[in-house]
């Protein structure tokens, strides 16, 4: 059966761009925030004040929260950075006997001292530790297994999805523990959402990197409606493969994103806020909502980081997974979550 990556990044940043907007003209309260965006995030031990079952999904992982050592150098956790869980679903109401998964994996990680925003694709066949989770939240078995089933294994959007997502995957990241990568937010956007915001943009223009069929070939500008922006984000088996579709999410997000620059992001909030907020899940309160968009009305598009977690397909008892390159992970970890120097005296 074809398996599709059914949303985008590019959606969950926008959405949460508007929202920023929409607060920024509705709640002049909020100014304190926007002068210093890290404070709507620093909450404190949040895990202290709930006295949750070590099985449970919520419970605090044990990671690495030490200076470190990577290839000679020293480094210290920096302490500026959050983790946003960019999660797209793969379900739409002619599916609901199928479960969720989510197929589009991506960690937003924001330095809010450095004004500077890195998006990480984790494919969503990378083979990692995935929890099965009961109705109450409770761990009841774990197994390698594709990424992408952990959405589903915590029983979706209504229960423990988003938790156990961000939890199997902070923990893949911190490669057993040594690393400390903490991730206590996401945004999650479901399957209806994904073609209207070409409609509701009048069209998303970008260059063809591949030949394209239906679409256009190697080299065409070509203008996308709401019915082949489908067929471009869901087509790998004719264009390439699994990493040229990860590569076409990374595309469309750029041009999504400067069409809306283009049009004038207030001009375009009411519109696109009001037609994808029934699609969206996400555990940001307002002030976080604004805190984000702070970040990106501070940088360039041109400056966002997009990278992907290096590795290859192997077929493991008959099924195709991601074996990611765990010195590439690292690398990665490295450079998004500490700055070289201890902080030890």
């Amino acid at each position: 059966m074809k398996k599709s990556i059914k949303v985008l990044t590019v959606f969950l940043i926008i959405l949460i761009v508007l929202a920023g907007i929409i607060v920024y003209a509705f709640y002049n309260q909020y100014q304190n925030i926007s002068e210093n965006p890290m404070a709507a995030f620093d909450a404190g031990d949040k895990t202290a004040e709930v006295n949750l079952a070590s099985d449970h999904i919520e419970s605090q992982t044990v990671q690495n929260t030490d200076d470190i050592t990577y290839n000679g150098t020293e480094y210290t956790r920096n302490k500026d950075v959050v983790n946003i869980l960019l999660l797209g679903i793969d379900w739409d109401e002619t599916r609901t006997g199928m479960g969720w998964r989510s197929d589009m994996n991506m960690l937003c990680t924001v330095d809010f001292a450095a004004n500077k925003m890195t998006l990480t694709s984790i494919p969503r066949d990378t083979r990692a530790n995935v929890y099965r989770l009961d109705q109450d939240g409770s761990i009841t078995s774990q197994g390698l297994d594709k990424i992408n089933a952990a959405y589903s294994y915590g029983l979706g959007p209504k229960k423990y999805g988003p938790q156990n997502a961000m939890r199997c995957i902070s923990e893949f990241l911190s490669i057993d523990g040594q690393y400390f990568v903490p991730i206590d937010y996401y945004i999650s956007i479901d399957l209806a959402g994904v073609p209207k915001f070409a409609s509701v943009l009048d069209g998303i223009k970008l260059v063809l990197d591949v030949n394209f069929p239906g679409i256009g070939n190697k080299g065409d500008t070509v203008v996308l409606d709401e019915e082949n922006s489908r067929a471009y984000l869901e087509n790998r088996k004719e264009v390439g493969g699994e990493l040229v579709r990860v590569s076409h999410e990374q595309q469309y997000l750029i041009a999504v994103a400067k069409k809306i620059k283009d049009k004038g992001a207030v001009a375009s909030a009411p519109s696109l806020y009001a037609a994808f907020l029934k699609f969206m899940h996400t555990n940001l309160s307002l002030d976080q909502v604004v805190a984000f968009a702070q970040v990106l009305d501070n940088i360039s598009i041109d400056d966002l980081t997009i990278q992907t977690i290096g590795g290859d397909f192997d077929y493991i008892n008959s099924l195709s997974y991601y074996s990611a390159d765990m010195n590439d992970v690292e690398s990665k970890i490295v450079d998004l979550m500490y700055t070289p120097g201890s902080s030890a005296s």
